[in-house]
């Protein structure tokens, strides 16, 4: 991908980075790398690939997600400074 001193000049602006223009020169030849080398990755054949959150299968630590009766809201509530109707009640903090 070709990219102009104008458009890196943008991007500079939008990032709120003051750049020389010897350092705007630099940095359109690496976002140029950089955009080259997405393209290459973008090319390669992913069809029979997974998704995955990880590269490697690991089993989970955590015990499973399990819907379990919980505790009266009378009960709950019983030990609480303050409620109102079936909630608890604290101070308003702004």
């Amino acid at each position: 991908m070709v990219l102009s001193l104008d458009q890196v000049k943008k991007i500079a602006k939008l990032s709120r980075i003051k750049m020389t223009d010897e350092q705007l020169k630099n940095m359109r030849i690496e976002l140029e790398n950089i955009f080259n080398h997405i393209d290459v990755i973008q090319k390669a054949d992913t069809e029979k690939i997974e998704p995955t959150g990880h590269s490697v299968n690991l089993d989970s630590v955590f015990r499973n997600d399990v819907v379990e009766k919980s505790d009266p809201v009378k009960e709950a509530l019983k030990n609480a400074p303050k409620q109102e109707d079936d909630f608890f009640t604290v101070r308003k903090i702004i």
